[in-house]
């Protein structure tokens, strides 16, 4: 797979990073998925891939910066039902996944439910 600035290689670290008891690694770490995997916005196969992992993560009790990568599901899911039938091509010359994504995301409603009735801010 690749994101907008080659290989997605990093993505596995990315993700693991984002759940780093370390700020100033998650502040990276989002903020480079931010730019490469949903770069301005964009849904493609990476980004779509990532989609149960930042799920996964968002379920874990006490995951810090917990809003922000809610925020990112947000963004990615609002983008993708946004262009539910658009199809355009990737970084690797391959068709978007918004269908996809958007499916993924809104079978995970429910969760958006209890993130909004959390007691946590």
């Amino acid at each position: 797979m690749h994101h907008a600035y080659g290989t997605a290689e990093e993505v596995p670290g990315l993700l693991k990073s984002i759940a780093s008891a370390d700020a100033a690694e998650r502040g990276k770490a989002l903020s480079r998925f931010y730019a490469a995997v949903h770069h301005q916005g964009d849904v493609t196969r990476c980004t779509t891939a990532t989609v149960p992992f930042l799920f996964q993560l968002v379920s874990a009790p006490g995951l810090p910066d917990r809003p922000a990568v809610i925020s990112l599901l947000v963004s990615i899911g609002t983008e993708a039902i946004d262009l539910y039938d658009q199809v355009f091509i990737d970084y690797a010359g391959e068709e978007s996944d918004h269908a996809v994504a958007a499916d993924l995301i809104r079978g995970r409603a429910e969760a958006f439910i209890e993130f909004a009735a959390s007691d946590d801010p």
